[in-house]
């Protein structure tokens, strides 16, 4: 009796380590995050198999991981999966030093999180273009063709423009009202501004300048334009 009491001991003893080791949860791209994760592959009966998502594999791995202090490790299969909301990790998803938690590519493969969307439905369009309507308006500013990044349109297509200066005071085209514009503003030659006065207001936003500093580049959005005003009448700011 006293050895099957101490068998039943270790047994249950080898169970609790068991339980306390570390957790795995799969992520393919024929999952569903209605699966556990458990599986590398659905089952036969595709009742169960991996996570198709880091969001189902997060969600997974906080139902597995009763006890935040269990180490975890997140396989992740090969292919593309689509991104469509930020993955957002709370420190219950953390693990520590002794009980890391990891998300790696499975041995050999080469997953891809893609944010982009497809567009479709182009049809020609007046001086041979083609257009197509954006999902949701979003905007975007890589286009794909056949896998290639094709060159976005631009004005000049060779060489720049360049800046007359700043425009270092006028009136805020947000707010209506007399601004500082200095780090928001420039003056440009008519011929250059040209091109923009045809683009309806509502539209400007859709536009990027695309400016050159000396250590690197940014992307602006338009806010307005003002074709009318000479430079040389332009307003300074009052002493």
């Amino acid at each position: 009796m006293l050895h099957r009491v101490a068998l039943c001991a270790a047994l249950c003893l080898a169970a609790g380590i068991a339980a306390a080791g570390p957790v795995t949860v799969y992520v393919a791209p024929d999952g569903k995050d209605s699966w556990s994760g458990h599986l590398a592959r659905p089952n036969r009966a595709r009742t169960d198999g991996p996570a198709a998502s880091l969001l189902g594999a997060r969600n997974a791995l906080r139902k597995l991981r009763t006890d935040s202090g269990a180490a975890a490790r997140v396989v992740i299969a090969g292919g593309r999966y689509q991104v469509r909301e930020p993955i957002i990790l709370e420190p219950r998803d953390g693990g520590t030093d002794d009980a890391r938690v990891v998300y790696a590519a499975a041995p050999g493969s080469k997953p891809v999180f893609d944010g982009g969307f497809r567009i479709g439905g182009w049809k020609p369009a007046p001086g041979g273009l083609w257009q197509a309507p954006v999902p949701g308006g979003a905007r975007f500013e890589q286009l794909y063709v056949n896998g290639v990044r094709a060159t976005r349109a631009r004005t000049p297509n060779a060489f720049y423009h360049y800046m007359a200066g700043k425009l270092e005071y006028g009136i805020d085209p947000v707010t209506g009202t007399e601004a500082q514009l200095g780090g928001r503003a420039f003056i440009a030659r008519p011929e250059d501004l040209k091109p923009l006065l045809s683009v309806p207001k509502d539209d400007l936003a859709n536009v990027v300048v695309m400016a050159y500093h000396s250590w690197e580049t940014s992307r602006h959005r338009i806010a307005a334009v003002d074709g009318a005003t000479p430079p040389r009448e332009l307003p300074r700011c009052p002493r």
